[in-house]
């Protein structure tokens, strides 16, 4: 059989692919660094107000977790 598979080609390329460069940055870089640090989104800086915010919606979260969790809680016992 001389036929060659739809995948071949792929197949052929795919060792040669793993020696070219990957991505610029690690995925932590790249994902949680801004998480963690705000600034890293607006190039120009993260308004003051961004911080409260985020601050206000994190509380919110936890008040909203902690209710449902003593609202599960005392109906079991």
């Amino acid at each position: 059989m001389d036929a060659i598979g739809r995948l071949e080609p792929n197949f052929q390329t795919v060792p040669l692919k793993g020696f070219e460069a990957g991505y610029d940055s690690s995925f932590v870089d790249h994902y949680i660094l801004p998480l963690i640090y705000p600034d890293l989104w607006v190039p120009g800086g993260f308004p003051p107000w961004g911080f409260t915010a985020i601050g206000r919606f994190a509380l919110g979260l936890n008040l909203f977790i902690h209710k449902r969790v003593w609202r599960g809680y005392r109906s079991v016992s």
